[in-house]
């Protein structure tokens, strides 16, 4: 609309108004919200992209393929087809798939917040806390820090237990399952 505009010579306050958060507004209320289905193919793309991802990290990162690569693949006393996967994989995974999710949906959500201005030029922002926010801040940090801290201390603990030991073609071929299908449920 606004190249449009801008070929027949017009003001892009002519096109949209004067209010632009007006007009914005009323496009957003005529987009029409996604269905459950829809909400579940998204949150399956992102669970199974983020398993992929993370299943490569901790594939390349445990002992014996991290030692192969350092010593320029040559031989090792590790068995190349054989990839241990370690109980900590999973609270880890759960961590960083939750926390990137939510940093994602807070951010889409505050991302367009404007304070409004404190002094005539515009140069300084207000922005008083109430106590109940400041309160709901400080709860919600504090939950957040001892889940993280939990979550790697008990990745640090789980760390030597071996839950299993994978194929390293087999685990190569999941992990393309996995970004194949985070790509598919798009």
């Amino acid at each position: 609309m606004e190249q449009a505009a801008q070929e027949r010579g017009e003001d892009i306050a002519q096109v949209i108004g004067e209010d632009y958060k007006i007009f914005c507004d009323d496009i957003i209320a005529q987009a029409t919200p996604k269905s459950l289905v829809e909400k579940a193919k998204e949150s399956l793309s992102i669970i199974f992209s983020c398993l992929s991802i993370l299943l490569l990290i901790q594939s390349l990162s445990t002992l014996p393929i991290k030692d192969w690569l350092v010593n320029g693949f040559k031989g090792s006393e590790w068995n190349y087809h054989s990839v241990p996967i370690s109980l900590s994989f999973f609270p880890f995974a759960v961590l960083i798939t939750v926390t990137a999710w939510l940093t994602v949906l807070w951010i889409g959500k505050t991302a367009f917040v404007v304070a409004e201005p404190a002094n005539s030029s515009g140069t300084a922002f207000k922005k008083e806390l109430t106590s109940k926010q400041i309160r709901q801040s400080v709860i919600g940090g504090a939950v957040l820090t001892v889940l993280i801290v939990g979550v790697g201390f008990l990745t640090y603990m789980l760390s030597d237990v071996i839950l299993f030991s994978v194929h390293a073609a087999i685990l190569g071929g999941v992990i393309i399952v996995l970004f194949l299908l985070g790509r598919w449920t798009r």
